[in-house]
């Protein structure tokens, strides 16, 4: 007979209020179920099962565990917080399961929640021990179409039962509850841009001269924390000189030279929602003329991509990088940063070459949020996006100025796409050249 527990997986507790609430958790739940049951016209009749499961907490030495960070599928279907884990949800009931913990547990490893406080925070109908989870999934799946990632299950026992059953992806179905965004989550991704916005920039202008790329790196971890934020929401990258020409250069351990320029991609996670924001700026305080050109240029392309997201509709994140090259071979031009004698056909190619990422991802509680949703279809309101379009002067491409090689420089912001308009959630993150340089050089 199993043992009845009293308590479940260790805490990672606050003591604020719940940013989501129950009710909320319950409806995408109920909404994920309905959404799923037109996908599989072939099994009509027969009733749906998603199983999702929660991320493991894994350690690199003994005792030593990498930081834990939830499944965002996970988290967005029961608010769960807890290591290896699982949820079951029907059209009739949620069941969790969590791992059960002894007191033994509890003593090296902090706070434990009971049934109720797991009910409490999830709206679940049950919760069950971890131990529990394969005899229950076996019985309840029979008759059975199973969303689930099958990856995520390849060494259970449950597997071959898994393929036997008719069965479907479960993350497109996710993706398309969660590309909009409700209300509650629109309140986070504003304070999540706010602490991200208002960390960037402390952290410029308190880096002027810091000798190397770890200084800014340990700065903008403090200032994230500093405002309420669980920390970085990904392995920012701070590249100094040529080394921004690296689009996801992670190291951020280099020196710093006087005259270099600093390409920072970073954001904070706040209660497991994320922003996302690029600046650029002259460790000296001051941009040179090469690289104050450039990065004005850029600034134009990225101004001229907000005002497109502003206006058009319907508006798709592919026609959005399109806009975004025939920008960047108008302001690019005007720089001068071809050389001469160069068709509007040519600049197209080589700026396809100089900015070789697109222009724009979706953002929520994943950095690149929802990524199985296309960048072909209409964007509808309550969808948040990235604009970062990017100049990266590297070695090969041809037609550039020489004055100009070398230099790497993006700029992002993160912008909410509304029925009518946009509102650039990050607008208070210094981004113009001259501002800048006011901002590094104030005393006050």
């Amino acid at each position: 007979m199993l043992k009845t527990w009293k308590y479940f997986g260790v805490r990672h507790f606050s003591n604020r209020p719940l940013p989501i609430t129950k009710d909320e958790f319950q409806a995408r739940r109920a909404s994920l179920v309905h959404v799923a049951k037109p996908e599989f016209p072939s099994t009509y009749g027969v009733s749906v099962a998603a199983i999702v499961k929660g991320a493991s907490r894994t350690s690199y030495a003994p005792d030593v565990y990498y930081p834990f960070r939830q499944s965002s599928y996970f988290r967005y279907l029961c608010g769960i917080n807890v290591a290896d884990s699982f949820l079951y949800v029907t059209e009739k009931q949620s069941v969790l399961f969590i791992k059960e913990v002894d007191d033994h547990t509890a003593l090296w490893d902090g706070n434990r929640y009971t049934p109720k406080d797991l009910q409490k925070i999830s709206g679940v109908d049950q919760v069950l021990g971890v131990k529990e989870f394969e005899g229950f999934v076996a019985k309840e799946i029979r008759d059975k179409h199973v969303l689930i990632e099958l990856d995520d299950f390849k060494d259970s026992p449950l597997m071959e039962l898994f393929v036997k059953r008719p069965n479907s992806k479960l993350i497109p179905v996710v993706d398309k509850i969660r590309w909009r965004k409700s209300d509650a989550e629109l309140e986070l991704m504003r304070e999540t841009c706010r602490i991200g916005s208002a960390a960037m920039n402390t952290m410029i202008k308190k880096g002027k001269m810091v000798p190397n790329e770890a200084h800014l790196s340990g700065r903008l971890e403090f200032e994230y924390r500093k405002r309420g934020a669980i920390g970085s929401a990904y392995p920012p990258v701070i590249a100094a000189g040529s080394r921004a020409r690296t689009i996801h250069y992670l190291d951020a351990d280099q020196d710093i030279s006087p005259g270099d320029c600093v390409l920072v991609d970073a954001g904070s996670d706040f209660e497991g929602y994320v922003s996302d924001i690029t600046r650029c700026f002259p460790i000296s305080g001051k941009f040179n003329d090469p690289q104050k050109v450039l990065y004005e240029a850029l600034e134009a392309v990225h101004n001229d991509c907000l005002n497109f997201v502003e206006n058009i509709r319907p508006l798709k994140l592919n026609e959005l990088y399109f806009h975004m090259l025939r920008s960047m071979s108008k302001h690019f031009t005007k720089a001068h940063l071809f050389k001469n004698g160069m068709s509007k056909e040519e600049t197209y190619s080589i700026c396809d070459e100089l900015c070789p990422h697109h222009v724009s991802h979706y953002l929520g509680m994943d950095v690149h949020d929802t990524f199985s949703i296309s960048r072909s279809i209409d964007i509808h309101s309550n969808v948040i996006i990235t604009v970062e379009p990017g100049i990266y002067c590297r070695e090969g491409i041809k037609n550039i100025r020489k004055e100009f090689h070398g230099i790497g420089f993006r700029i992002e912001d993160d912008v909410l796409v509304t029925k009518d308009g946009s509102e650039v959630l990050t607008s208070t993150c210094v981004r113009e050249s001259d501002e800048i340089e006011k901002h590094m050089n104030n005393n006050n």
